[in-house]
């Protein structure tokens, strides 16, 4: 019997020859076409995705019904709640703490589904996968102790000086990353049985057995998650604006993510800070290097010459695997953008099916629209949400596309689960674009007899984590959730 460990100690001659110059260049090679690529990527979708949305879909150029509904003047005058991060929420605060209570304890589930993981490639494969099973168990651990506080947005004290640094010495073990490390896992298993297949014993069929039951248990955690209620935010913005979507998306949603999805139309300016989060060139390109140097360690070992297969075999397809993803992710943007009503529901049944990334953290549906399209999805969205955040910060006289928007609000949406966000600098511009707004409802208005109608509306006065967190709990606050006395969360009876 020669296990994996064995076999490469038994051709350690070979296995240290085989990172070879030539290896190391093809490696280097390979990775420089990788960046490359990824970046040339990006680009191309972003020119698309300003292109598409400017046209209309031709799967949606039917005439609508022109809106007989007529508006009639609103019954009483709106009134302002204003909100910044020194506002007491004690309510919101309490409901936060419960959701991160839950997440945390979903975040242990995790945690031991690794160790089982873990433990069925030890049984399994009778003790061989050890050099497997310690670096996974231990990169699983190391996750846990270093991420247990990144549900709340907010950190004082100690915990709070400690975040920057985790940020960058805990990176790799983010649990954004924890599927590549997954993926390395199976990987590796599934390599160790294909070449030992001419030596195949127990031990080797027990690497096959253990990878059905790593993603069996990794099915099962999905399956699992998926019951867990899950909180819909749309969020309807000032498109273009990059320094607007840095503090939205990369911030506020970075922690909504634990507790619901969230809804958005897609500009340019989202897809930089998409790109921004992704940071998925160095974790591609290292584990590129990772699995070629595996691969000319096996070839070296049977022989093979790998300077030929290097520079025509491994580098060509590298290049043509290179142009097809560039061809497969601007085909996958196509595919993307709305055409219709029916591929929105498409697109809404799916992620009901399966809310969870792989990551574990909810999935969210930032949508390309045309320029037929934006409105029904809009209209589509406010149904869904729990609770809207209208983003008007960058709000000016030059920049009122998004009044649309608002007016549909009002028309549509119950005025309590509505938070606009707005900088100190457009609070005078922005309450007489919502008193204008607010002064005529449609006939069907959920708003329209209203007694004592009240916008509210919060001033990120510093755009920095308190803001975020004081944020998130407004929102929070707004959606249809409650808790009991024992802090199991139910939906809140409707009146």
């Amino acid at each position: 019997m020669r296990s994996f460990h064995t076999f490469l100690i038994y051709n350690q001659e070979v296995a240290e020859s085989s990172v070879s110059d030539s290896s190391l260049n093809t490696a280097l090679i390979v990775g420089i076409i990788l960046a490359v690529t990824i970046a040339y990527s990006r680009y191309a979708i972003r020119k698309k995705v300003t292109k598409m949305m400017m046209i209309p879909s031709a799967a949606d150029q039917q005439e609508r019904p022109v809106e007989e509904k007529s508006e009639i003047a609103a019954r009483s005058n709106v009134q302002f709640d204003w909100v910044s991060c020194e506002t007491p929420q004690p309510e919101a605060q309490a409901l936060r703490e419960s959701l991160i209570k839950r997440a945390k304890k979903e975040f242990r589930l995790q945690y031991a589904y690794c160790l089982l993981i873990a433990l069925g490639y030890l049984i399994l494969t009778m003790g061989d996968a050890v050099f497997l099973v310690i670096p996974y168990a231990a990169f699983a651990t190391y996750r846990i102790l270093g991420f247990r506080d990144q549900f709340r947005a907010h950190k004082t004290g100690f915990t709070g000086f400690l975040a920057p640094f985790k940020q960058t010495f805990l990176a790799i073990a983010d649990p954004v990353r924890a599927h590549y490390l997954d993926a390395v896992l199976i990987g590796v298993a599934l390599s160790q049985f294909v070449f030992m297949i001419p030596y195949i014993d127990l031990q080797e069929i027990g690497y096959l057995a253990a990878v059905v039951v790593h993603i069996g248990l990794l099915k099962h955690l999905q399956y699992r998650l998926a019951k867990v209620p899950n909180l819909k935010l749309l969020v309807l913005r000032v498109f273009g604006i990059n320094e607007t979507a840095l503090f939205t998306f990369e911030g506020l949603l970075k922690f909504w993510k634990y507790f619901g999805s969230f809804f958005t139309v897609v500009d340019p300016s989202f897809m930089r800070s998409s790109f921004r989060q992704k940071s998925e060139t160095i974790p591609i390109v290292a584990l590129s290097f990772f699995l070629l140097i595996i691969i000319e360690v096996e070839l070296e070992a049977a022989s093979f010459d790998t300077r030929w297969v290097n520079y025509f075999v491994i580098i060509p397809l590298t290049v043509l695997g290179c142009i097809a993803l560039v061809r497969y992710n601007l085909n996958q943007v196509s595919k993307s953008f709305i055409k219709n009503q029916e591929h929105l529901n498409n697109r809404l049944e799916k992620l009901k099916e399966v809310p969870r990334k792989l990551d574990h953290t909810y999935k969210s549906m930032p949508t390309m629209c045309y320029d037929n399209t934006w409105k029904l999805a809009v209209a589509t969205y406010t149904q869904l949400a729990d609770v809207v955040l209208m983003d008007l910060r960058g709000f000016s006289e030059e920049r009122k596309g998004c009044a649309y928007e608002v007016d549909f609000l009002f028309d549509t949406v119950p005025v309590g689960k509505v938070v606009f966000l707005i900088q100190p600098e457009t609070a005078e511009l922005v309450t007489r674009l919502i008193e204008e707004r607010w002064e005529y409802l449609k006939v069907n208005s959920p708003n329209l007899e209203l007694q004592n109608p009240v916008v509210t509306i919060y001033v990120a006065n510093t755009e920095n984590s308190k803001d975020i967190q004081s944020i998130q709990d407004l929102l929070l606050s707004k959606t249809n959730l409650e808790f009991t006395e024992n802090r199991v969360l139910q939906p809140a009876k409707m009146t």
